[in-house]
């Protein structure tokens, strides 16, 4: 379920959704990110990592979307130095940019160590996770086709 923002943005057109989740199950509480500056031509949006890491950071949660279009979802996650990463296969492929931290990840048979400017692809259905989190890990997290909601 989408929510647009703005007004005349419809359902076919680039929506955005903010969903709060912590431990990447879903909050009931949705917020709306709204893009950095104004969305004229209501085809693109701006962010700012550091944006939506406070929106992030003031809801409490490890996970926040900041876009939802049917083929494609993205959010930012981010997982403390030491933490656990609880997350669970999706149905859909991921892709991961490592904005900062080091970790190592786990992907099906593959396990590497992971650090800013790493890009790790994860099939559907693939079990996956990070562990060993030396420093505060901070993603960028990419679903296709966007992430089912549960």
């Amino acid at each position: 379920m989408c929510e647009a923002l703005g007004a005349g943005l419809s359902e076919n057109t680039a929506m955005l959704q903010v969903r709060a989740r912590m431990r990447l199950s879903v909050s009931t509480d949705s917020r709306r990110f709204a893009p950095r500056g104004p969305m004229n031509d209501q085809s693109a949006g701006f962010w700012h990592v550091g944006d939506i890491e406070s929106e992030r950071t003031r809801l409490g949660n490890a996970y926040l979307e900041f876009l939802r279009i049917p083929a494609l979802s993205a959010g930012v996650y981010v997982l403390a130095a030491g933490g656990e990463d609880t997350q669970s296969p999706h149905r859909e492929d991921e892709l991961y940019f490592v904005v900062r931290g080091k970790a190592r990840m786990r992907a099906g048979s593959e396990d590497r160590a992971v650090e800013a400017g790493s890009v790790i692809f994860v099939a559907a259905d693939a079990e996956h996770r990070f562990y060993a989190i030396e420093e505060e890990l901070s993603v960028l997290v990419f679903f296709a086709p966007a992430e089912t909601l549960t």
